[in-house]
């Protein structure tokens, strides 16, 4: 492309951008540089990225800024570095933020009571919209004050359910985890160590928590829990796979607080000029021929049952008089048993050897998706407060898959965002497992 290229329109133009987010972001910085001279003689302009490098603009010229310098890889984690620096200058009082990205308002929100400025954030999502201008300070004094929690907790919470780089959860909303925590912000307080890697057994666990009381069930993990509701759907009559209703595995939402775990610890090093960022193999993702994937789970989704065999005995299952232990099967939900013992006997841990959890993760490189963020709206009609899907979000389950997504600074550092499906039965139209799909951009 040169000066007498002709620009394509309408979506292609989009995509060109989304395409070439580094290489747009540096021809529009060098075009401020030399028109310095249209700054006016009281103000200055800061501007930093696509690089490490960030200068001062003025009337006069401009100049490299050391301290600004920064290896941040998001725009939405840099801006909290500058506002840091802005405060600096003492006859700056308060710092305003404009965005229309869920990520930045909640980083505003957990890094407001870090500076002495007032930081408020500014949205409006088109001209048709009022102006709306949010006290994050407020907020943060507020949590603090009255909630008796850190504002950080924002961060964990908006990650753990769901933002570019982590899946949402099916059925539960991301209003109804926020109104579930704020019941009792102290129950969860582990919460709050979701930055530390290895993700810890007890974060994992209140987050475990809050998911099932998010629900009107009462279970002491997910997998219980997941039973019950099956057992629900298949006596109702509901004409809806039974499998759109269900949580996620405990295995599966395990994988997915190790990634909210990584994300959260990119997020709470937002204030420092190098981030010192985690590696992805490891961390709720996998190495898949050299390629870094999604890791969604190491146990299988659907129980171990190979035959569709049920039976109806009035005993204990434990005679080959019934089908399901004449063939050597663990009885199911399907079966209409009484007193069935058959569900201990032949109930065994299963794990899959090291290969086949690697098969896991395998994914479809000619798969794309191009859906913009559902959360990226900030009105406060955002989720309404039922535990239903939002019909505007993609879903995405365990057995989804994608292609990692280029970064400017770092080849290393690539999250995988393409994805693609591909089940555990070929049989199955869809899995059991149901998270919803994270991001297309990073």
């Amino acid at each position: 492309m040169n000066e007498e290229s002709i620009l394509c329109v309408g979506e292609d133009y989009n995509k060109l951008l989304r395409d070439n987010c580094a290489v747009v972001a540096k021809a529009v910085r060098d075009a401020w540089l030399k028109l310095c001279l249209k700054i006016p003689a009281d103000k200055v302009l800061y501007v930093a990225g696509p690089d490490e490098k960030a200068f001062m603009i003025s009337s006069s010229g401009f100049i490299l800024i050391p301290e600004l310098q920064s290896n941040q890889i998001e725009a939405d984690t840099r801006i909290f570095l500058h506002i840091q620096h802005i405060q600096s200058f003492q006859h700056i009082a308060q710092a305003t933020i404009q965005a229309t990205d869920t990520d930045v308002l909640v980083l505003a929100i957990g890094f407001a009571v870090e500076y002495r400025l007032k930081v408020y954030f500014y949205s409006s999502m088109s001209r048709k919209k009022l102006f709306k201008f949010i006290d994050c300070s407020l907020i943060a004094h507020r949590c603090i004050d009255y909630y008796k929690f850190n504002p950080k907790m924002w961060m964990v919470l908006h990650a753990l359910s769901g933002c570019d780089t982590t899946s949402f959860i099916r059925n539960i909303s991301k209003q109804k985890i926020f109104k579930t925590f704020f019941k009792q912000p102290s129950v969860y307080s582990e919460l709050i160590n979701m930055d530390k890697l290895p993700t810890t057994a007890a974060c994992m666990l209140s987050a475990e928590q809050l998911l099932i009381e998010c629900t009107s069930l009462a279970s002491p993990n997910l997998d219980e829990l997941r039973t019950i509701q099956a057992i629900s759907h298949l006596r109702s009559t509901s004409s809806k796979s039974f499998l759109d209703t269900l949580l996620p595995t405990t295995n599966a939402f395990q994988y997915h607080c190790k990634r909210v775990s990584l994300q959260c610890n990119i997020w709470f090093q937002s204030l420092l000029n190098d981030i010192s960022y985690p590696p992805l193999n490891g961390n709720g993702y996998c190495l898949v021929d050299g390629d870094i994937a999604i890791e969604w789970k190491s146990t299988p989704s659907m129980p171990d049952t190979t035959l569709l065999i049920t039976c109806n005995c009035q005993t204990y299952c434990s005679t080959k008089r019934c089908k399901c232990f004449k063939y050597q099967l663990k009885c199911t939900i399907l079966c209409k048993c009484k007193s069935c013992e058959n569900r201990q006997l032949n109930t065994q841990p299963y794990f899959l050897p090291q290969q086949s959890a690697r098969k896991i993760c395998a994914y479809d490189k000619d798969s794309s998706d191009d859906s913009e963020f559902d959360d990226r709206e900030t009105d406060d009609d955002e989720d309404k407060d039922k535990d239903e899907s939002d019909s505007s979000i993609e879903y995405f389950n365990d057995d989804v898959y994608g292609d990692p997504l280029p970064q400017p600074f770092s080849v290393e550092y690539d999250f995988p965002t393409q994805l693609s499906i591909e089940y555990d039965d070929p049989t199955l139209e869809n899995d059991i497992h149901s998270f919803l799909l994270s991001s297309d951009e990073w």
